[in-house]
């Protein structure tokens, strides 16, 4: 299942054709993605990411219209891995479907008890697009995606909805790293802790996308559906923040840029500086 493609020589891609998550990839790096010995190959999206990670060329992979995906394989002890639990994303990787249609987009679910995407990438261009992703959960930040290890990241065209993370960040954390975030919805999504949405504490722009009823339960003044900390930058650009529990954005320690957004019946304020001085709005 190996092509080349526009975007260099040497990248490959692969068809996933599998909707489970029961095998993984037979020989990462062989540049062929199949988990079983059985004729032709057998691609599940966890075999094709890993088969991905260990391609230095860069891979693509590709998820058709109608295959909706259940992610079952449960976090194991030892090294992060994309063998089991959530899939980590290690090299320059693209998962995407070419579905435009929000409605006919594949959906990635998660029922391992882990998030769906874990960017540890350095120095490389990671993509997810044109996809819907719900029930990642977690105990730390990102309940659907969390960036860490400086990847830049570009989600496209992606809905996240009901999920959550323990820590923050109940869609997205960036821990590390540079993200932009395009045309997406961010719905439904919760925390007890920092950002029912969104938590940041690096560079992250929100374009054209939609942050909306996010829960957070947190103490009743200290909830928000997006957070920035660390001396973050975050970008908000031609968006739309509305009906969320708390704040719509809160910052903490960071810079702020808004320009063109509607932020529109919160529970509480449209912006939050949590503290004025070294704080910054542009």
């Amino acid at each position: 299942v190996e092509v080349t493609t526009q975007e260099g020589a040497g990248q490959r891609q692969y068809d996933v054709n599998m909707p489970g998550d029961g095998t993984d990839d037979l020989l990462p790096g062989d540049t062929r993605c199949d988990g079983s010995n059985a004729p032709g190959d057998q691609c599940t999206l966890r075999a094709a990411v890993m088969e991905a990670n260990a391609m230095t060329g860069g891979a693509t992979v590709n998820i058709p219209a109608g295959l909706d995906i259940v992610l079952t394989q449960p976090e194991q002890a030892g090294p992060p891995s994309a063998a089991h639990g959530d899939l980590d994303l290690t090299s320059a990787v693209t998962v995407r479907s070419s579905i435009g249609s929000a409605a006919q987009r594949p959906t990635i679910q998660a029922s391992h008890g882990t998030r769906i995407f874990n960017v540890d990438a350095p120095a490389n261009i990671v993509r997810i697009e044109n996809l819907r992703l719900t029930g990642g959960t977690t105990s730390g930040f990102g309940g659907a995606i969390r960036v860490q290890n400086g990847a830049n990241v570009e989600i496209d065209r992606i809905e996240a909805w009901g999920n959550s993370a323990d820590q923050g960040g109940g869609a997205l954390a960036v821990l590390a790293g540079s993200v932009v975030v395009d045309r997406s919805d961010f719905h439904g999504n919760g925390t007890a802790a920092l950002g029912g949405a969104v938590y940041t504490i690096d560079d992250l722009t929100l374009s054209r996308s939609s942050i909306r009823g996010n829960l957070d339960l947190s103490a009743l003044f200290e909830r928000e559906a997006v957070w920035v900390g660390g001396g973050g930058v975050l970008a908000v650009l031609d968006a739309t923040l509305s009906n969320n529990t708390g704040d719509a954005i809160r910052v903490a320690d960071g810079t702020l840029q808004v320009e063109n957004a509607t932020i529109v019946d919160n529970d509480r304020n449209g912006i939050l500086f949590q503290r004025i001085n070294g704080r910054t709005l542009f």
